[in-house]
């Protein structure tokens, strides 16, 4: 952020900056080189895929010099809305191109959206579905679990100190969730070692491995 005044602006260079980590990963002494060199043991996590989206925008917007003025929606050939949307959507193709061979965690919070009303539907709308909170949702968000073959929940039960957090794989009342093994996998994990016991359990696809004596 840059502050001017008393307001905080976004500088809008962190897109640029993870599209360059990607392209050329370094963290440290550490060098990973582009992602598409990553392989089947490798694991990208974006966290939060919601607050990328925002740096999307922002980037655009700097790019204009309208940061401070913000989004503005004309036609086709000035709409802030449809070039942001044209950006996140050309991420979320590379990241499922079939030459990014390592696996892929896209961490999203969720937001409740009520489905597109019809003149059969009553005045309060359909029952609300919960989708991934990104920039320009209403067009995005539905889209997203497209992308991907797993879609897993999060949740938070009870409070603290006793609070419960797990991962769930069972679509409930709000939010379809997806897995490719659906018989291979616990309706829900630990969320403190879930990621793990569930990336074995997609992949143990034979059933559990005995030792042989």
């Amino acid at each position: 952020m840059n502050i001017r005044g008393v307001k905080a602006i976004p500088k809008g260079d962190s897109w640029q900056k993870a599209l360059q980590l990607l392209n050329d990963w370094k963290d440290g002494d550490s060098k990973l080189g582009n992602i598409g060199t990553w392989t089947e043991q490798d694991i990208l996590v974006i966290d939060s895929f919601s607050r990328l989206c925002e740096s999307a925008r922002n980037f655009h917007l700097a790019m204009n010099n309208r940061l401070d003025v913000g989004l503005r929606a004309g036609t086709s050939q000035d709409n802030d809305y449809a070039a942001v949307y044209k950006m996140i959507l050309e991420f979320l193709d590379l990241l499922k191109d079939p030459q990014i061979r390592c696996n892929i965690i896209l961490v999203c919070h969720i937001v409740m959206m009520e489905e597109t009303r019809t003149p059969q539907t009553s005045a309060a709308g359909r029952p609300q579905k919960g989708f991934a909170q990104v920039f320009g949702r209403a067009m995005i968000s539905p889209q997203i679990s497209q992308y991907f073959p797993h879609v897993l929940r999060a949740k938070s039960i009870g409070n603290e100190p006793s609070v419960r957090r797990t991962i769930h794989t069972n679509n409930d009342e709000s939010v379809e969730l997806i897995t490719t093994a659906p018989l291979q996998v616990k309706p829900q994990y630990e969320l403190a070692t879930g990621l793990a016991e569930y990336f074995r359990d997609i992949h143990n696809v034979g059933g559990p491995q005995t030792e042989t004596p």
